[in-house]
């Protein structure tokens, strides 16, 4: 009779959490079998363990999978890190380098002011840089603009033909000597540059 009175009270209603079924903790303990066999159990308890592998299975996973991804990580970063050092270390003696050329270009810049009269710096443009400005005034060296003015030349109508303008009355061109040479029998470098007038 006492196995009657206990089997009701096994029987009755259990409460829900959700899903799952909580047991009736009156109810008689059961003790779980050895092992993964887990037939000998309820179906709440089965029900129960099998969401609890389940969810530590996927906390497994996915610590796995965050332990992966850190370790991804950290090596990509020391990777970009060795790279960055790198490109740090080839670059260096470039840097040297143009702080040399910027030096060079500053001082090269001052020495060829020195050469521009006073009256003629303003011409000079500024808001550029130094290379700019070098450039600037070596272009203009080059086109004469800082030459020193000459005085015209007096004496042009003087005749000794080096004052640039046309040759005197009377010079010989080099062909015409060349033909009174032949016409005469005599070598052309012995005629005279001008014949008289």
């Amino acid at each position: 009779m006492a196995d009657e009175q206990t089997a009701p009270a096994a029987t009755e209603a259990q409460p829900q959490v959700g899903s799952v079924a909580v047991p009736n903790p009156t109810a008689a303990v059961v003790t779980p079998p050895a092992g993964d066999d887990m037939s000998a159990l309820p179906e709440w308890a089965q029900q129960q363990i099998k969401a609890l592998r389940n969810e530590s299975a996927n906390h497994r996973k996915a610590k796995s999978a965050a332990e992966q991804q850190a370790a991804l990580a950290a090596e990509q970063a020391a990777k970009e890190q060795g790279k960055w050092q790198e490109l740090a270390t080839a670059y260096e003696p470039k840097a040297k380098r143009a702080d040399e050329l910027e030096r060079y270009i500053a001082e090269t810049l001052d020495a060829e002011l020195l050469n521009v009269p006073e009256k003629l710096k303003a011409l000079v443009p500024d808001g550029m840089d130094a290379l700019g400005k070098l450039r600037w005034l070596q272009t203009a060296k080059a086109a004469g603009l800082f030459a020193p003015l000459q005085a015209p030349r007096t004496d042009a109508g003087s005749g000794n033909g080096q004052s640039g303008m046309a040759p005197p009355r009377g010079a010989i061109s080099l062909e015409r000597k060349q033909e009174l040479a032949a016409r005469y029998g005599v070598r052309a470098d012995l005629l005279p540059d001008t014949l008289g007038v």
